[in-house]
């Protein structure tokens, strides 16, 4: 793109300024909003939320660049406010059991944002719930211990930590 100094009049002559040579900034994708969490917890036990699955744009070669996360909003459906903090762990407790929308919108450095949404299911009691990361039980996640995790997404990106082939589907990521 070029930039030119307006024209001027002068002694009935044009007199033109010169023009420079611009280069446009480098344009960002946006982060993609990762969030993993149980796909079960039990009432007044501490659940961690993670964000580490949250991806942002890197430019190789040029840090100076790249994106990084700035912000981290986790917000529940409880009742509870949410929380904005710089680190991408948050740990949260529920009271009752029920069934609860969760969110995490993140922010870059460079103005991009994104969100993903999951939902919790927190009970009175907790069993084994999965046996296999194949098992029905588990159909959006990864079962370890018994307990499935859950990766709610915002794009296929996210999914990675899960498995090659793990993609994004309807805001969950999935291995099948």
């Amino acid at each position: 793109m070029k930039v030119c100094k307006t024209a001027a009049w002068l002694a009935g002559a044009i007199l033109t300024m010169g023009c420079a040579e611009t280069v446009d900034p480098v344009k960002l994708p946006p982060p993609v909003a990762g969030l993993a969490h149980p796909a079960v917890a039990r009432a007044g036990v501490p659940v961690v939320f993670d964000a580490n699955p949250t991806r942002v744009a890197v430019v190789k070669d040029r840090p100076d660049l790249s994106a990084r996360i700035s912000n981290f909003r986790f917000a529940t459906a409880d009742g509870s406010p949410y929380t904005d903090q710089a680190g991408a762990q948050w740990s949260h407790t529920f009271a009752q059991p029920g069934t609860y929308d969760v969110t995490l919108r993140v922010w870059d450095d460079k103005g991009g944002t994104s969100a993903a949404e999951s939902r919790l299911l927190v009970v009175a009691d907790l069993a084994d719930t999965c046996t296999s990361t194949a098992s029905a039980a588990c159909d959006s996640g990864v079962c370890g211990g018994g307990v499935c995790t859950k990766v709610a997404c915002a794009g296929d990106v996210a999914c990675d930590i899960l498995a090659n082939k793990a993609r994004c589907v309807a805001g969950q990521c999935s291995i099948r």
